[in-house]
């Protein structure tokens, strides 16, 4: 705009704005006449010029016939020059209109010196609000473990139709596509114990004991809590990865608002299925436990396959593999609950699904732990 304070019509976008005549260049003011409308047709903008050193900038609106939205574009446009020069732009002289569309928009602010400076919090304020986090966080997880409570018994009750179909499919994928990755890991855990419990027991010549060994330390232990943790992995990773990809995609809600429950449609096929699924798992990777502990002792400890089996039936009784059994069971529930639950629980955002799939992963093999050390204890202390 010119630098001088003589009326001239520098600016014409959807209207016209020229300087007030007689102005002082320190304190001009823009006059805006005309239609300032989306369907004004766009004119020719020059560079927009300030006048030398200005301090203020104000506004005259009295000759504008009409406005939209394509002027406060135009005003932000100029405030943000009036911001680079560090001129004070007195919005008293636009319409009202603008002015709250524009504390709407939250791009009029106080200056920074008049902005309240944000006092860090204490020591005993960060504890509240974890605090705070944490009480939410188990009313979540008490709201979803009740509700899953609930519908377990009318599932039990035969209250809902269960979609068979999906536990089916569901049993499939938890089932014989797990045999790969589970027969790997169980033939190699019974390898490595075996390996490992026959340094001290050659040292003392009691090499048929390997059996023993592996009986007990396989059947009630080693293998649901190996059984467990790939499950974990492989499968509630995937509960939490498809049910949060359902929530971010708002499929979730579209069930609830055709008066569909997810808890039964979605969570109970998918729980049901992993629980019943988990024992056989658990007999197949016991099974192939023992044979890489059988070849262990065939090869390396020079005992024939006749003493290893009767070694490893007269040493272990039905309780060990009932024990392991159990254990699996419990795996199978908590593994399925924590996938299913961060998967519903998790945000609207793709970053919050990957979340979700770490959090069921690493809650599940926390509380497949813990569930172990119960069932121990209990198991030792009745002596099953």
């Amino acid at each position: 705009m010119s630098k001088s304070t003589q009326k001239s019509e520098t600016v014409l976008i959807r209207g016209k704005a020229f300087w007030k005549e007689g102005t002082s260049p320190e304190h001009p003011v823009v006059v805006l006449v005309g239609q300032w409308k989306q369907d004004t047709p766009l004119q020719e903008a020059p560079v927009w010029n300030f006048p030398d050193s200005p301090k203020t900038l104000a506004f005259d609106c009295t000759g504008m016939e009409g406005w939209d939205s394509s002027l406060l574009v135009f005003i932000r446009r100029l405030a943000a020059l009036a911001e680079q020069y560090q001129v004070d732009m007195q919005w008293d002289g636009l319409p009202a209109g603008l002015r709250r569309l524009e504390n709407l928009a939250g791009k009029t602010r106080p200056p920074a010196s008049e902005l309240p400076t944000p006092n860090e919090d204490t020591w005993f304020q960060r504890l509240g609000m974890q605090t705070m986090v944490i009480v939410k966080t188990v009313e979540d997880v008490l709201g979803f473990c009740g509700e899953f409570c609930m519908s377990a018994v009318r599932m039990l009750t035969l209250q809902f139709n269960i979609p068979w179909r999906d536990v089916g499919e569901q049993l499939l994928r938890t089932g014989p596509k797990a045999l790969g990755i589970v027969s790997l890991i169980s033939f190699l855990m019974g390898l490595v114990l075996a390996f490992i419990g026959a340094i001290p027991l050659q040292m003392f010549g009691a090499d048929v004991y390997i059996a023993m060994l592996l009986g007990i330390g396989l059947l009630r232990l080693l293998v649901p809590v190996m059984v467990g943790v790939v499950i974990a992995g492989r499968t509630g990773a995937a509960y939490a990865a498809e049910l949060g990809t359902m929530q971010v995609n708002e499929e979730l809600d579209a069930f609830k608002t055709l008066g569909i429950s997810p808890m039964e449609y979605l969570v109970m096929p998918r729980s049901l299925a992993l629980t019943i699924m988990m024992p056989p798992l658990c007999v197949y990777a016991d099974i192939v436990g023992v044979l890489g502990g059988l070849t262990v002792a065939l090869f390396k400890m020079n005992l024939t396959a006749l003493e290893f089996f009767t070694q490893l039936i007269s040493s272990t009784s039905c309780r060990d593999l009932l024990v392991g059994l159990f254990t699996c069971l419990v795996f199978g529930l908590i593994v399925s609950v924590c996938g299913c639950y961060h998967g519903m629980t998790c945000g609207r955002s793709a970053e919050s699904v990957g979340k979700a799939t770490t959090a069921a992963v690493v809650n599940s093999i926390i509380y497949e732990t813990i569930a172990t050390a119960v069932i121990t204890i209990l198991t030792t202390q009745l002596h099953i």
